[in-house]
């Protein structure tokens, strides 16, 4: 992993706001109120060149959720960046995202997908 992307992944880990024009990367903190629980939801948002390409949302109960996004920029620049943030065990190849499980998801080039098993997701439909 490059430096740029390094900076990167640990402002995005730790959740604190970064700017960098020099490597065309940054740190978003924005915190929205949900009207409907009453609560507080932190959005740490990725990005490279201006372009959201990874999101945290941390709900009122402390669980993260991991979003990505190629923005329209389906490169190896911007695949190396989102590999940088990441959790472990989640890997892309070939614009395909592999989850721990070894399930496969096809990334579109325009929004986002989130970070779940697809059976997860399915099962989550209906409870």
């Amino acid at each position: 992993m490059n430096q740029r992307n390094r900076r990167l992944r640990d402002h995005f880990i730790a959740g604190k706001e970064y700017v960098s024009r020099a490597d065309n990367r940054s740190v978003i903190i924005n915190k929205d109120y949900d009207l409907i629980d009453g609560q507080t939801i932190t959005n740490i948002i990725g990005t490279l060149y201006t372009s959201a390409i990874v999101k945290r949302t941390i709900d009122k109960n402390g669980c993260n959720t991991f979003w990505i996004n190629y923005s329209n920029w389906r490169t190896r620049t911007t695949t190396a960046a989102i590999k940088a943030c990441i959790p472990g065990g989640w890997e892309i190849r070939g614009y395909k995202l592999y989850t721990p499980k070894l399930a496969t998801i096809t990334i579109p080039n325009t929004g986002w997908v989130e970070l779940k098993e697809p059976l997860d997701a399915y099962l989550d439909r209906w409870s």
